[in-house]
């Protein structure tokens, strides 16, 4: 059990002195994380920090401010899979990492509270992320992509029940992320005024369903016929 209060992160992992490769934490339980203290803080200082694995990790967060997980920009390769952390008063993840997995981890404030904080958060920088099987709910919103992440894979997770909406996705992230079967989000676009960001994605307006088959202007999406 790790307890963080003030300033702190329960576990910091930073690579300024040297390579910081392959860590493994297990089982971890990270209790009582006071406001302006982290969960998990991973920055990469001037060497590579990569490769590291979170496997069945819980906390519990108990006054605002708090901060659930934190990659940083540079970081490669950080696994997180399986956990849940309760409680939060401040953000539950924000990944600026390359290639950085989520796999069923579950987030949530305490109970049931009005939450002006997100769940998950891609950042700018994030790249290639992959949040899978995993739950935001009852925070601000559910899933939070910035404009320029780029081939983030968000699949199968449950986005339902937050305060503002389930998902802030930036206009243009579609051109290389794939964001399918969600629960709370839908599977295709509502409207056809913009220009597709990519090719073969779908739209349903007015109970007429269309298909984009370029990216060059509105005119690209096309209605499926029967």
């Amino acid at each position: 059990m790790i307890t963080a209060s003030g300033t702190y992160a329960a576990i910091h992992l930073e690579s300024s002195n040297g390579l910081l490769y392959g860590q493994i934490f297990n089982h971890v339980y990270l209790d009582d994380i006071d406001g302006g203290s982290t969960g998990v803080i991973i920055t990469k200082g001037v060497n590579l920090c990569m490769y590291h694995s979170f496997d069945d990790i819980h906390g519990y967060f108990r006054t605002a401010g708090a901060f659930g997980i934190k990659v940083g920009a540079g970081v490669e390769h950080t696994r997180f899979s399986g956990g849940e952390f309760t409680g939060l008063y401040g953000p539950g993840v924000e990944d600026s990492g390359t290639r950085s997995v989520f796999n069923d981890i579950h987030l949530r404030p305490s109970a049931n509270s009005t939450n002006t904080y997100d769940a998950f958060t891609l950042k700018s920088s994030s790249v290639g992320a992959k949040i899978t099987g995993c739950s935001g709910n009852y925070s601000r919103y559910g899933l939070v992509m910035e404009s320029g992440v780029t081939y983030a894979t968000v699949q199968d997770n449950d986005f339902r029940n937050n305060n503002t909406g389930a998902a802030s996705i930036a206009a243009g992230v579609k051109a290389t992320c794939f964001i399918e079967n969600n629960q709370g989000l839908t599977n295709y676009g509502t409207s056809i005024a913009s220009t597709p960001e990519r090719i073969g994605l779908t739209a349903v307006v007015g109970g007429v369903a269309y298909l984009s088959i370029g990216t060059s202007s509105s005119a690209d999406w096309k209605q499926i016929t029967a």
